[in-house]
């Protein structure tokens, strides 16, 4: 079987064993969970960290190959276009670790692909809690959860459907493979505490946005009380 273009150098990235483009694979990752038609990638890669993730967006942009982000293909406003056949699906669902539990600021950090019903459940161990109200939970990822309707969506989900307000910060991966950080975390000598510490609010360009400004890769939210 001929492999994808980038099928080497994407292995060489994160590893062989997380890098697929045989037809049953791409076929897996086709369509979201609407009745939109199908629209299979070239290649599907599962980075393991944000490195890797720049590192693959920037291989993209020399090759001038679109991208794909998906976290739990829960959503339902239909599959991306893309380049059919060619373009690359990043799978998320590899980075789904804790990083940060910070009672004293009343916050949590988690990577983006770890969905809301694994992160409420390893704090519950902990007798605390996060506002994660999207559904389903066991396969809505965070990331997901914060770039599509649950993270924003307009007046109609600014209420206790959404989570969008307890949101601190983001890191993301930008569209050229640069990577910033949101909130009071942009000073080098803070810790993530506060959303819009430093000039603009630029967390809310990233809340909603369907990924268009960039890959979230870990998120940072208030713990509820």
């Amino acid at each position: 079987m001929a492999h994808h273009e980038l099928h080497e150098p994407l292995c060489e990235i994160v590893g062989p064993a997380y890098v697929a483009d045989s037809d049953f694979a791409v076929w897996a990752y086709a369509r979201d969970a609407s009745a939109y038609p199908a629209r299979p990638p070239g290649i599907v890669v599962r980075p393991d960290t944000t490195e890797e993730v720049s590192a693959i967006v920037k291989l993209a942009n020399v090759h001038e190959i679109p991208i794909v982000p998906r976290g739990g293909g829960t959503q339902y406003g239909g599959w991306p276009p893309g380049d059919p056949g060619r373009s690359i699906c990043i799978d998320m669902t590899r980075m789904r670790r804790l990083l940060e539990v910070n009672e004293l600021n009343s916050t949590v950090t988690v990577e983006a692909g770890i969905t809301g019903a694994e992160l409420e459940e390893r704090l519950l161990r902990r007798g605390l809690y996060a506002h994660t109200t999207f559904s389903p939970p066991d396969s809505v990822t965070v990331g997901g959860a914060l770039c599509g309707v649950f993270g924003g969506g307009g007046a109609k989900f600014a209420t206790l459907a959404s989570n969008w307000p307890t949101i601190v910060g983001v890191k993301a991966v930008l569209p050229n493979g640069d990577i910033v950080e949101t909130g009071s975390r942009t000073n080098k000598h803070a810790k993530m505490f506060f959303r819009a510490a430093v000039g603009p609010d630029l967390t809310g360009l990233f809340i909603g946005s369907y990924g268009i400004f960039g890959i979230v890769t870990e998120v940072t939210q208030e713990l509820s009380a």
